[in-house]
Parts: structure tokens; sequence; C-alpha cells
């Protein structure tokens, strides 16, 4: 790497510093940070945190130089989780963490802040100037370290691809709620969403019911006009990009109404 390259690294990692400070102690934190060098194929970034004049390795909590590592370490481990694609389901939890389901179905639990991060479009941006495009260009390792904590993070060339900006539809809420629901179009189509009326308005939902989608498949559940669906519906509301998105899920069938039929006149 020249000089220019080593400067855009690091001001490439201020930025993502300052979106992992704004998630962990608010705006009024001073940072500092210290590229330890490069060494051969590597490049080692010491982290320090200045607060008031002092390192956080002096204060109490809850300002904790390791707490902050700790957050950052957490960052690192979720891109090279999602592994550069959207996840393949996230769900808020009730301790205010997330599950994280990436395209090959492993899972890890989060913190929230943390999903705030790496679904920062500056922070992916950052990250791809001072972890992808050095890994990209010849370098084989590059390493996040605390000197003062004696703890690190490393990141292999292979990994690069993973950090960039991701699109993550951020959780806001969950609810869950029993209903009743009219079928307007069912699909036999796996993995494609079903129709449905709640009386006042019409939406797509798809269902996570495995027992009934097995009797479905297995023609035992048959559907005629003005049937009804009792069930848990999962109301799912999210954020990505500054927009407001609810998404439906039958998570349980409870009944199933069959519309009585009407008279025949000969």
């Amino acid at each position: 790497m020249d000089s220019y390259q080593v400067a855009g690294s690091i001001i490439a990692f201020s930025d993502y510093l300052g979106v992992v400070t704004k998630n962990t102690f608010g705006e009024k934190v001073e940072l500092r940070t210290e590229i330890q060098g490069i060494r051969g194929e590597s490049f080692d970034i010491d982290v320090f945190l200045i607060i008031a004049g002092q390192t956080a390795t002096l204060l109490g909590p809850p300002l904790s130089l390791k707490d902050y590592f700790d957050f950052i370490k957490e960052t690192v481990n979720a891109w090279r989780h999602l592994k550069g694609d959207p996840p393949k389901e996230i769900a808020l939890q009730a301790d205010n963490r997330v599950k994280l389901e990436n395209r090959d179905g492993q899972i890890i639990y989060i913190s929230n802040s943390v999903v705030n991060v790496i679904s920062d479009g500056k922070a992916g941006k950052a990250a791809e100037k001072f972890i992808g495009e050095p890994l990209g260009e010849g370098l084989s390792y590059l390493s996040i370290k605390s000197s003062a904590l004696s703890d690190s993070t490393r990141i292999e060339k292979e990994d690069a691809p993973y950090f960039k900006p991701v699109d993550i539809k951020k959780p806001l809420l969950s609810t869950d709620i029993k209903m009743g629901l009219q079928i307007e179009s069912p699909t036999f189509v796996e993995g494609n969403k079903w129709k449905f009326s709640d009386g006042q308005n019409s939406w797509f939902a798809d269902i996570q019911d495995e027992n009934f989608l097995t009797r479905v498949n297995q023609g035992t559940e048959r559907f005629g006009k003005g049937d009804i669906l009792v069930a848990m519906v999962r109301f799912s509301q999210s954020t990505s990009g500054g927009t407001l998105k609810m998404d439906r899920s039958v998570i349980e069938v409870i009944e199933h109404v069959i519309a009585p039929q009407q008279d025949k006149f000969i």
C-alpha cells in the first residue's frame, strides 16, 4: 500500500469508528486512532478511545474500552457472518438482541446496535475502504487491535468481499395477533405468498405453519370461495433506507372455516 492508500484507509476507519461510537456512547466521545504499521503483508490498526481528555482505560463504567472494543469485534463478526448478502431472516428477541440468519441458514444473536452499524451505509462504505480494498490489493490480512487490552480481531484476505454496504431491513417491532383471514388467493408454489383479506384490506402473507402446509400438499385441505382461516398472524415492522415496511406471516393456522354452500335452485 502506498501512502495515499494508507491515508484513505485511516480516514475510512475513522468514519467507521464514528458510526460505532454513536451507537455505543452517543455523540460526545472524542476518538483517536493510530496505525501501528504495515508489517510485510499485514496492516495493523491500534485503537485508542479518548473521553474528556483521558484514555478510557482510566475511566470506570459505563464508558469501558473493553465494551467498545468488543462491540467493534461484534460488527466485524456480523459482516463476516452475512458474507456480503442481506440476511435470510432477521428478528428481534425479547432481550433487545437480534437473531441474524445468513444465506446458508447459519444463525447468530447480536445486539440491535450492531445491526444499526452494519446496516449504516456510511459504515459499510468505510469498511469496504479500510478492509475490503487493502485486502483485495495485496495484503494477506488486516488486524484491528487494542494494545491497552492486549486484544485483537483479525480479518483474512478471503473475507475481503464480505465487507461492504449490506441492505438490511432493521426490525422495529413484532406483534402476534389472532384473527380471521378470508382466503382470496391460495398458492401451491413453495415459497410464494397467499393473498388474504382481513375484512377491510387485502394483503399478502407467507405461511410458516409446516403442519398446515403438509396438509395442503397432501390434499387434505381443500379450499372454496369464502373460506376463512382463524390464525395467529405476525406483523413485523422494519425500516430500510429510511423507508418503513410491514411484513405479515401466518405462523399458526388454528382453524379452517369452510364457507357455507349456497342452495341450488332447479
